[in-house]
């Protein structure tokens, strides 16, 4: 799994990171809007998850990915979930495998 905070890190490595999220097309972007937190596919305009906060979100966004028919590539694609600030700018990046998701899923849902 890689996570990037952007307040800790220079912005070298923030390119470094978006470079290799790429525009995959597989990319969710987790933003404030209206008031809420939702989440939106890339190149999309429909939410496909929506709470007050962003944990709340990305526990939604990861259950959806844990559900999913597993690939017929043995590894599968990894998932790039991109965080953003309330003012719209990136506060993290997570890539994450498909036994990553799990795994942080159900850290989350301890956390809680």
């Amino acid at each position: 799994m890689e996570t990037i905070k952007r307040k800790n890190t220079p912005k070298y490595q923030i390119k470094k990171v978006m470079r290799k999220a790429g525009s995959s097309g597989s990319k969710i972007n987790i933003i404030s809007r209206d008031g809420k937190w939702v989440a939106v596919k890339e190149g999309r305009v429909r939410a496909a998850a929506k709470a007050d906060s962003q944990n709340e979100v990305l526990v939604q966004v990861l259950g959806k990915l844990a559900n999913k028919k597993p690939t017929i590539e043995p590894k599968g694609k990894p998932q790039r979930i991109m965080i953003h600030g309330t003012d719209g700018s990136i506060a993290k990046v997570l890539i994450l495998s498909p036994t990553e998701v799990n795994a942080k899923l159900n850290k989350l849902k301890r956390a809680r």
